[in-house]
């Protein structure tokens, strides 16, 4: 039977990350430019890690779960989930509903609070 060995593993892993990476640091160019447009694509890639770290303590593991957590991070800013002017946020990370519904709920709300922002910013 075939192994790999740990350091193999661990070759492997950080090869997938930095390939997501890659590809999120292409999406928030192509769709949140407003929000990421200051930053260098290191700056991107770390934000994305901490990110990612960050939405593991709600059990958002999938690409497409931390994808809507990184994505809310850039609109509400980096420290949204603990951050008093979204309390609705934190609600919607603690809440019993699937990870999958709780990240969708919660990209919906940073994209609603932005909307609202504009509304009133003109």
């Amino acid at each position: 039977m075939f192994e790999m060995s740990a350091a193999h593993v661990s070759a492997f892993q950080q090869m997938v990350s930095s390939i997501f990476e890659e590809r999120i640091i292409r999406h928030l160019r192509e769709n949140l430019h407003r929000y990421t447009e200051m930053f260098s694509d290191d700056e991107l890639r770390l934000r994305i890690r901490v990110c990612v770290q960050a939405g593991r303590r709600y059990n958002l593991s999938t690409e497409r779960q931390s994808t809507c957590f990184i994505d809310t991070s850039f609109i509400l800013g980096p420290d949204f989930e603990r951050d008093p002017d979204f309390p609705e946020a934190r609600q919607i990370l603690q809440c019993d509903d699937t990870a999958d519904e709780r990240a969708s709920a919660l990209l919906d709300y940073a994209i609603e609070v932005a909307q609202d922002s504009e509304a009133i910013n003109g």
